[in-house]
């Protein structure tokens, strides 16, 4: 679990590791002897309706903690520790937890760990095995640069979408050209999606590349925002969305969340995203529709070049995409 810091302490203030609440339900670990922050997670549970769905264990350490710092321009800054979360093993893995998840997120940043590492490759043979979609985020750059092999080595066993930024993308791949990105990641997902922060977000799926454009709002915290997206984009995955229209409910869940201050929302604020978004998205359909009717007027009224061979006009082929393709679910 991480705090952020806060003069009066909030429960929508809290951040939590893998595991974290994707479609109402979520599993982490807390430690009996850490009362004061077991408080502030059991009310974040009330006030969220998060289903809690693993046991309290003893440690002599305590809950992990980040001390947030944010800026004029909205970005944060980090102090952590992660205390317990140190200590995850494999033991720590709840085969249940997995074998009734539609997805496993896994962050990148517990592979730096040689117990973090032991205990993805667990999680994600038993998501293997009962069919449970795979989520890897790259975490950060300095994750991708110092344990590229273990990245790998995991995404090798199963791995169905990939969540980075571009900076994270491009340490991956070693490139900066979007077509020798995308080629790159495709030898280790089928699904990606590229976050591009206020410039929203790029990726792929079977059949289609797509390009979303970032929804223009007045941030003030950005502390949440990447987790708001994957949680959205996943949420969206399990309820039969193609990965392209998830990623745009990512940007406009997103778009949400950096317009207050912390990384959560109350529940009826999440309750909120879901029923404005249905609008939100017919206009951008709408819009889409009209773009591509005003390229095609545009096409029709463009003058033919002049030249001196005897020329025949043919039209260009129209290249038909698969739409509202996902990712693979049970």
């Amino acid at each position: 679990m991480f705090v952020q810091t806060e003069i009066t302490p909030n429960p929508n203030s809290l951040k939590f590791l893998p595991g974290k609440n994707v479609s109402n339900k979520g599993s982490f670990e807390i430690t009996q002897k850490d009362q004061t922050n077991n408080e502030l997670v059991r009310n974040l549970l009330s006030v969220n309706g998060v289903e809690h769905a693993s046991n309290l264990f003893e440690s002599d350490m305590p809950s992990g903690q980040c001390l947030v710092m944010i800026s004029e321009d909205a970005e944060r800054t980090m102090c952590t520790n992660l205390g317990v979360n140190s200590d995850f093993s494999p033991e720590n893995v709840d085969e249940n937890v997995i074998k009734n998840s539609d997805f496993l997120l896994l962050e990148g940043y517990l592979v730096a760990s040689p117990q973090g590492y032991d205990s993805f490759k667990k999680a994600i043979n038993l998501a293997k095995e009962h069919d449970t979609n795979v989520a890897i985020t790259l975490s950060d750059a300095f994750i991708v640069n110092s344990f590229e092999k273990e990245l790998k080595e995991l995404m090798s066993i199963k791995c169905d979408l990939i969540f980075c930024n571009e900076v994270e993308a491009i340490a991956f791949s070693g490139s900066k050209n979007v077509e020798e990105i995308f080629n790159y990641f495709k030898d280790f997902s089928q699904n990606l999606v590229i976050t591009k922060g206020s410039d929203g977000c790029v990726g792929y799926e079977p059949g289609k590349e797509f390009n979303i454009p970032g929804i223009k709002v007045k941030a003030i915290d950005t502390n949440g925002a990447g987790d708001m997206f994957a949680g959205a984009v996943m949420n969206s995955i399990s309820e039969g969305k193609s990965l392209e229209e998830s990623a745009v409910f990512g940007c406009f869940a997103a778009s949400k969340t950096v317009q207050t201050s912390g990384p959560r929302l109350t529940k009826n604020e999440y309750r909120e995203i879901k029923e404005t978004f249905s609008s939100y998205w017919k206009i951008i359909l709408l819009n889409c529709c009209a773009f591509k009717v005003k390229q095609k007027e545009n096409l029709t009224k463009m003058p033919a070049k002049k030249t001196n061979k005897k020329t025949t006009n043919k039209k260009s082929p129209v290249k038909k995409v698969a739409c509202k393709k996902t990712v693979s679910k049970k």
